[in-house]
């Protein structure tokens, strides 16, 4: 049912026009895939993967009794020293990917590019920017393409990572054309 909603369906698009249709982060995950896992697949998966390197993070107004409690409770779950990570194979960008859904009521658009990363002395200032312009209801997008044309109900633009790339992108649903 996912696929079927036209803003799901261009974020895995624009996903596989970023990276690739053969890179992990670009690849279309489908019913086929999942029925190809065997228990054997899990149970590898758990022994050697579950957990790596994991961390846990606790907040709030604990009692010395119910952190020791919680403590107890962490301790008892098998951490993992993290494996070598797999090398991912380079992004293969596709300029553009169009995809024609006759019966559906709207439109989803995606437009975006490569970003710097977090680390990039430049990120914090591109992360204003980015939220001037797309990151809030009251953004420069929503004042314009939103309340001053009326072409959508809503856009925005947003930076992303996932992995060791971040990607920045802007993302409405228009009504559809007659």
């Amino acid at each position: 049912m996912e696929r079927e909603k036209s803003a799901s369906r261009a974020n895995q698009l624009f996903r596989k026009a970023l990276f690739g249709a053969n890179h992990p982060y670009g690849m279309e995950v489908t019913e086929g895939h999942v029925d190809t896992i065997q228990q054997k697949d899990l149970f590898d998966y758990y022994q050697t993967s579950l957990l790596s390197d994991a961390e846990f993070f606790l907040c709030g107004d604990l009692t010395e009794a119910e952190l020791e409690e919680t403590l107890i409770v962490l301790n008892e779950i098998p951490l993992r020293n993290g494996n070598t990570p797999n090398t991912l194979p380079d992004s293969l960008m596709t300029p553009k990917i169009l995809e024609d859904r006759p019966q559906a009521l709207q439109s989803s658009i995606r437009l975006g590019n490569w970003s710097i990363p977090k680390s990039h002395p430049d990120f914090l200032a591109l992360s204003v920017f980015n939220t001037i312009l797309g990151g809030y209801f009251g953004s420069r997008l929503i004042k314009n393409i939103r309340e001053d044309k009326g072409h959508t109900y809503g856009i925005n633009s947003s930076l992303s990572e996932i992995g060791d790339r971040t990607y920045w992108v802007i993302g409405a649903d228009v009504k559809k054309s007659a």
